[in-house]
C-alpha cells in the first residue's frame, strides 16, 4: 500500500512539474510570437496611465470640484497604481527564462507598490481591528495622490530612456521635450485657479513658451494676472526648461535603475556634454547639485536682503520672492513676482539686490562646461596644497589640464564683456538715467545691466528713457548672449570670440586661428560662422514680418524685441502686450528656436550626408 501511495507521489509530483513547464514553454512561446507587440502595448498602457494621472492631478488643483468628483479623482488614482503594479508584474515575469538576470530594483519596485497597494487597502486588518495610524496615514488623499505622482513621473522618465533606443534624431527629441512642456504649461495657465480674469489661448501660449524657453518676455502682467498657483507653474518651466528636460528625465530614471543602454549613453552624453559615457551619471548629478547650491545660497542671500530693505514684508512672502528671483536670475529668465516688478523704488537703490541677483544671473549664464571645470580646478587646488603641508614638499604633482581652451575662452570673453558693459553703460547713460547717482550706484546699475543684457533681462531702470547709444549696445549684448550649454541665449560668447579671432587672424594673414597654446579646429570656425548666418537671417525674416503685422510701431522697437525672442533674452521697450496675434506667434517661434538653437533646429530636419571620398581642386574666391 506505501509502495503505491509512494508511486503515485511521485506521478502527482511530475504531473505538476510538467504542468508547470508546460505553462512556462507556452508562455516563453507567446512571449516569443507577440512579445514585441506586448511590449508596445504595456508601454502605450504606461504612457496613457502616467499622462492621466497628471491630468487627474492637474484637475484637482486647477479646478473647482466637488466632494462626490474628489473622492472619484482618488479612486482613479488609487488604479493608476494598481495598473503600474500589474504592468510590473508582467515585466518581472518576462525574466522567468533568466531567472538569474532580474534586476533587483524591478522586484523592488513591485514589492513597494505592492506593498502600498495591500496596507493602505487595509487588507491586513481583521474584523472589529482598529487600523494603526501609519496605515491610516498611507490612505490619505494627498499621500495616494503624491505616491501616484511619483510612480507616474518615474514611468514617464523610464519610457523617456527607452525613447532614446530607437533611432530618432537626438535633436527631434531634445526639440520635441520643449515643445511637450509648453504644451502641458498652456494647459496649466488655462486653469481657473492659475489666473486671475480672462486669460486667452495666446497669452497662455505665450507665457508658457517664454517660461520654458527662459526668456523673459510677458504679454501678461504676472504679479496681478497670475494667481500664486499660476507663479508656481511659472516657476517650475522656468527651472525644468533651464536645465533641459533632458536631464530631469534622464537624471531621474537612471537615479533609480541605474542603467541604461549604450545608444542611450551616447545620446545622453551629448545633451549633457559630458566628457565620456562612464561620466553621464556623475554629469547629470552635478549638473543638479551645482544648480540646487547655487539657487539655494541666492535664495538665502535675497532673503536676507529683501529683510533688511522691507521689513515689514511677511516672512511667506518675503520667501517666495527670494526663492523666485533665485530660481528666475538662475536661469536666465527676465520674470518677476513683485508688484512693481525689479522697477521697485528698493530694488533700484539696493546695491544689495543687485549683485546678488547680477551675480546669480552670471553663474548662470557661465554654462555647465565652465562650472564643472572651475569646481575641478578648485578640488585640485585643494588636493595640491594639502600634499604640500602635510606630505613631501619635494613630491612631484601632476598637473592635469583641467580647464580645456573652450572653457579659457568662455571666461575671458564673459569677463571683457562684462567689464566693458559696465564702463560703456556708465558712459551712455551718465547725463540720463543715472544723472542723479552717486558713483556705487551708477557702477551697481551699469553692471546688472551689463550682464542681464546678454543673457538674463531683468532691469532697474526704464529702458524706454535711455539714450539710443545705450539701446543700440544693448542689442549688441543680447545677439552675443551668453556661455554655450548654460541658461543663456544669443549666439553664444564662443560664436563671437571665435568671430573676432577669426577676424585677427584674417587681417594678420594668418592661416589659422590660435589660442592659449591651440589651433581652433577649422570646423568650430565654420559652425560659428553658420550661427551668425543662420541668426542674421531668422532676425531679417523675423523683423519683416513684425513690421508688415503691425505697421504703426516704430522700426527700432520692433526689432529690440525680435532680437530678444529670438536670443531669449527677455529685456523689452514695452510694446509685446500691444501685439497682434500674428506678432505673437512668430515671437513665439523667435524663442522657441532660439532655445533649441539656430543650426541645432536645422539639424531636426536636415540629416547629415557623408563626405564624398573625393577632393576637388582649391581655387580662391573674390571677397
Amino acid at each position: 500500500m506505501d509502495d503505491i501511495r509512494h508511486t503515485w507521489s511521485i506521478l502527482y509530483e511530475q504531473y505538476l512539474q510538467n504542468a508547470v513547464n508546460a505553462i512556462v514553454l507556452h508562455f516563453h512561446l507567446f512571449l516569443h510570437r507577440w512579445g514585441g507587440l506586448c511590449g508596445n502595448l504595456v508601454n502605450i498602457i504606461s504612457i496613457i496611465a502616467a499622462l492621466a494621472c497628471f491630468g487627474n492631478i492637474i484637475w484637482q488643483i486647477g479646478f473647482e470640484t466637488t466632494s462626490k468628483i474628489a473622492q472619484v479623482c482618488i479612486s482613479i488614482n488609487s488604479w493608476i497604481i494598481f495598473t503600474f503594479g500589474a504592468i510590473q508584474l508582467y515585466k518581472l515575469l518576462g525574466y522567468w527564462r533568466n531567472p538569474n538576470k532580474t534586476p533587483i530594483s524591478e522586484i523592488v519596485y513591485a514589492i513597494i507598490i505592492w506593498g502600498y497597494l495591500y496596507y493602505a487597502g487595509g487588507h491586513n486588518i481583521e474584523d472589529g481591528q482598529i487600523m494603526p495610524d501609519w496605515q491610516t496615514w498611507l490612505s490619505y488623499k494627498w499621500v495616494i495622490s503624491a505616491v501616484a505622482i511619483i510612480i507616474s513621473s518615474y514611468e514617464i522618465s523610464r519610457q523617456s530612456l527607452a525613447i532614446l533606443t530607437r533611432r530618432f534624431n537626438p535633436m527631434l527629441i531634445f526639440a520635441g521635450s520643449f515643445a511637450l512642456i509648453i504644451f502641458i504649461g498652456t494647459g496649466l495657465f488655462l486653469m481657473p485657479k492659475a489666473h486671475v480674469g480672462d486669460l486667452s489661448f495666446i497669452d497662455a501660449v505665450f507665457t508658457a513658451t517664454s517660461a520654458t524657453c527662459i526668456t523673459g518676455l510677458t504679454v501678461i502682467d504676472v504679479p496681478t494676472q497670475l494667481s500664486f498657483f499660476g507663479q508656481v507653474i511659472l516657476l517650475v518651466l522656468v527651472q525644468v526648461g533651464g536645465l533641459g528636460v533632458m536631464s530631469f528625465t534622464s537624471f531621474f530614471a537612471l537615479s533609480v535603475t541605474g542603467k541604461a543602454s549604450m545608444q542611450n549613453r551616447i545620446i545622453i552624453k551629448d545633451l549633457v556634454s559630458a566628457n565620456n559615457i562612464s561620466d553621464i551619471f556623475t554629469t547629470l548629478k552635478r549638473i543638479m547639485y551645482v544648480t540646487l547650491t547655487l539657487e539655494a545660497i541666492s535664495a538665502w542671500s535675497l532673503y536676507m536682503q529683501i529683510g533688511i530693505n522691507m521689513p515689514d514684508i511677511a516672512d511667506n512672502e518675503r520667501l517666495f520672492y527670494s526663492i523666485f528671483h533665485a530660481i528666475i536670475a538662475f536661469c536666465n529668465a527676465g520674470f518677476s513676482c513683485m508688484p512693481a516688478e525689479l522697477n521697485d523704488a528698493f530694488l533700484v537703490t539696493s546695491h544689495g539686490v543687485q549683485w546678488i541677483l547680477g551675480l546669480t544671473v552670471v553663474f548662470g549664464s557661465a554654462g555647465f562646461p565652465l562650472q564643472s571645470s572651475a569646481i575641478d580646478w578648485v578640488k585640485h587646488k585643494i588636493k595640491v596644497l594639502f600634499i604640500q603641508l602635510f606630505r613631501k614638499k619635494n613630491k612631484e604633482i601632476f598637473r592635469p589640464r583641467l580647464i580645456d581652451t573652450s572653457c579659457r575662452i568662455m571666461f575671458w570673453t564673459h569677463i571683457i564683456l562684462l567689464l566693458v558693459g559696465i564702463l560703456v553703460f556708465m558712459g551712455t547713460e551718465l547725463n540720463q538715467t543715472q544723472n542723479d547717482c552717486s558713483f556705487w550706484d551708477r557702477v551697481s546699475q551699469s553692471f546688472f545691466l551689463s550682464i542681464n543684457a546678454r543673457s538674463c533681462g531683468m532691469a532697474v531702470v526704464d529702458l524706454n528713457m535711455t539714450t539710443p547709444a545705450t539701446i543700440a549696445i544693448l542689442i549688441a549684448f543680447m545677439w552675443i548672449g551668453g556661455a554655450p550649454l548654460s541658461t543663456g541665449g544669443g549666439v553664444k560668447i564662443t560664436t563671437f570670440a571665435l568671430a573676432m579671432l577669426n577676424l585677427k587672424s584674417v587681417v594678420l594673414g594668418h592661416s589659422d586661428i590660435q589660442i592659449f597654446g591651440r589651433r581652433v579646429s577649422r570646423v568650430s570656425v565654420q559652425k560659428a560662422m553658420a550661427t551668425i548666418a543662420l541668426s542674421f537671417i531668422g532676425i531679417l525674416i523675423s523683423y519683416i514680418l513684425l513690421v508688415t503685422f503691425e505697421p504703426e510701431l516704430e522700426p527700432n522697437r520692433i526689432l529690440f524685441e525680435v532680437i530678444s525672442a529670438l536670443t531669449t533674452t527677455g529685456l523689452s521697450l514695452g510694446v509685446t502686450p500691444d501685439l497682434c496675434t500674428a506678432s505673437k506667434i512668430v515671437l513665439i517661434l523667435n524663442m522657441f528656436i532660439g532655445r533649441i538653437g539656430l543650426l541645432a533646429f536645422m539639424m531636426c530636419f536636415i540629416t547629415p550626408k557623408a563626405h564624398p571620398n573625393v577632393i576637388n581642386p582649391t581655387e580662391g574666391i573674390t571677397i
